[in-house]
């Protein structure tokens, strides 16, 4: 039988009434950071025995990944069992999970319940410490600040050993002065007020509001004359006091020990140790070394990036080694303003992670770039090739080329992949051979190419061939230097002294490593040096004068090519192989040419001859 509207309306209100009062009567209710729905509350056996059961929910969930419901059921115990203390427990896994679902207000505030109702639980103040790092490595400042300040609060000795001595604290020293205004606010009391008051001190005077420091200094002095926080304040502000500006003596090395990346770690190691003993640290002998081991674990490197940085006596971060973990370490340094040097990490947008960061490595995209600049830009050569190893890396590189030839206005006409273990690359060469490239870039290798060069004399492939970086690192035989005849390629140490790679090679140990080890090394090596010689003459520098020292010479260099014409900028790192020697390329050479109204790519597809003139330099292309 159909109901009339009006009487269907009154029937609808009248059940969405009554499944209100059953609700209420299930006890739903809110939480601290929004509203929760428990399905009902548990009514078999004591208060204990249903918190329990509602923990062994959470505790489950937490096994499974479900955060959500980590987060949801938590907030059912804290509904109607808050004072059982099975709820710390809850809340340990709550805070971290409510983190993993991105939701930091929510994270925020189970941590203030769980330090206001639990304060001596044996969990709470490493929750919050791991809190700190996820919140840092998610770029979220003033969530990573407070988690610390919590944790502060705790124990002041967990976060910081020597808490009596007026020291910044990692997080809350990134803070400006309205940020540390708000922490106030949400932590009032004399012990929060005269720390966040030290912090607030620095951050004015960092700002350069010398007067404004000083006279926050004074009212923290007053309230306060016997706090050491006060008085730290009052002596910054004072400038009597040498610790923010101290001069920095250790180097800390993030580099895995351990995991499955342990044999680059100790490489990293013992390369440092030999950077600084090579270096003889002139000037700098309160230079020392300490290495922190990550695993390779990106949440690890922040843990001992963020330990490291709440020391004043560490000045600068070294590591730490791939892409995740460096990306980690470096938003947790950049925060404390402790310059962070990536001798590694591959990803080009290392350095935009802040001020103090810096890339010392020549990054995949930045050598390619530089490579089609030069082939297309300034030697007019508009159809390329690629022949390289069927890799992953392989086709990712060759993936990187095409889109920077044909962003400077050139084509690839072939691509062909080679086994990697292949010896008769025959059939590849032949397939480019057809296609009459200008240009042919080879990502392999320098074993790959010492076997390679030779079939493409052999198969008269008359193209310029470019090459990567790692071949520039290799010490080939002569006979491997023959393969490379004629080829260009990015020399990998472009950023640093000669004299330091030949030092490096001098006293290494190359038996006792892989070659990637080995390359991993080098890098190191090279980045340390680079650190301590930035700090020679410094006499009692800050954290602030080693970046500005550190930026000059990282910020120049072949970074700069993206966007110039010019010949020499273009070639500027760039090696060429010359009967069987390596020598740097004659970029000058076509800034003549070009100032004298020829054409770059005049001199055909396979020689740069007819721009060179009649200089002894001979042509880079393939012998015929």
């Amino acid at each position: 039988m159909l109901t009339s509207r009006p009487h269907r309306n009154r029937l609808l209100l009248a059940l969405t009434c009554l499944a209100g009062i059953q609700l209420a009567l299930a006890g739903g209710c809110a939480m601290t950071g929004g509203r929760h729905e428990p399905d009902a509350k548990p009514l078999a056996g004591s208060d204990h025995e249903q918190a329990s059961r509602l923990l062994e929910q959470v505790l489950r969930y937490q096994t499974q990944g479900q955060w959500r419901q980590v987060v949801k059921t938590t907030g059912v115990m804290l509904d109607y069992h808050r004072d059982d203390p099975s709820c710390a427990q809850a809340l340990a896994a709550a805070v971290p999970a409510a983190l993993k679902t991105g939701d930091s207000t929510a994270a925020l505030g189970l941590a203030r319940i769980y330090l206001a109702e639990f304060p001596s639980d044996a969990r709470l103040v490493p929750t919050l410490l791991d809190a700190v790092s996820v919140s840092a490595a998610a770029a979220d400042s003033l969530a990573a600040a407070e988690f610390q300040l919590m944790a502060f609060t705790a124990d002041p000795e967990a976060v910081m050993p020597s808490a009596s001595v007026p020291a910044p604290l990692t997080m809350l020293d990134a803070l400006d002065p309205i940020q540390l205004g708000r922490l106030a606010d949400l932590f009032p009391g004399q012990a929060t007020a005269t720390l966040l008051g030290y912090h607030r001190v620095r951050a004015l005077l960092r700002s350069g509001v010398a007067a404004q420091a000083r006279e926050v200094a004074a009212a923290l002095a007053a309230d306060a004359p016997d706090d050491p926080w006060a008085a730290g304040a009052l002596d910054l502000a004072s400038g009597s006091s040498g610790q923010a500006f101290a001069r920095p003596a250790i180097l800390g090395l993030l580099a895995p020990l351990s995991g499955r990346y342990a044999g680059f770690g100790l490489a990293m190691q013992e390369a440092a140790h030999l950077a600084l003993k090579d270096a003889g640290a002139p000037g700098d002998s309160t230079w020392a070394l300490e290495v922190k081991d990550t695993s390779g674990d990106p949440v690890a490197a922040a843990k001992v990036a963020r330990a490291l940085c709440a020391r004043p006596e560490v000045g600068v971060l070294v590591g730490a080694l791939r892409t995740g973990t460096t990306v980690a370490a470096a938003l947790v340094a950049d925060q404390a303003g402790v310059p962070l040097v990536s001798p590694t990490a591959t990803n080009e947008q290392i350095e935009s992670l802040g001020a103090a960061v810096f890339q010392t490595n020549m990054n995949d995209t930045r050598e390619i770039r530089q490579l089609a600049e030069l082939a297309v830009r300034i030697l007019d050569k508009k159809r390329a090739a690629i022949l390289g190893p069927d890799t992953p890396n392989g086709h990712h590189l060759a993936g990187l080329f095409r889109e920077q030839v044909e962003a400077q206005g050139g084509e690839v006409v072939a691509q062909a992949y080679f086994p990697p273990a292949v010896t008769d690359f025959r059939a590849q060469i032949l397939m480019v051979k057809a296609t009459r490239p200008e240009v042919v870039y080879v990502p392999a290798s320098f074993e790959q190419m010492a076997l390679l060069g030779p079939q493409l004399d052999f198969y008269h492939l008359a193209s310029l061939v470019l090459g990567s970086s790692s071949w520039s690192m290799a010490r080939p035989t002569a006979q491997q230097t023959g393969s490379l005849e004629g080829t260009i390629f990015p020399d990998a140490q472009a950023r640093f002294p000669a004299a330091w790679t030949a030092s490096f090679q001098a006293h290494w140990d190359a038996a006792a490593f892989a070659a990637d080890q080995t390359a991993v090394a080098r890098s190191t090596y090279l980045a340390v040096r680079k650190v301590i010689n930035a700090g020679v003459g410094m006499d009692g520098h800050s954290r602030p004068a080693l970046c500005a020292a550190l930026r000059r010479p990282f910020k120049s260099g072949s970074q700069a090519v993206a966007d110039t014409l010019s010949p020499v900028a273009a070639a500027t790192g760039l090696l060429l192989v010359r009967s069987g020697q390596t020598m740097a390329f004659p970029g000058k050479l076509f800034t003549e040419a070009l100032a004298a109204g020829q054409p770059a790519g005049a001199a055909g597809a396979d020689s740069t001859g007819a721009v060179m003139g009649p200089v002894p330099v001979p042509a880079p292309g393939r012998k015929r």
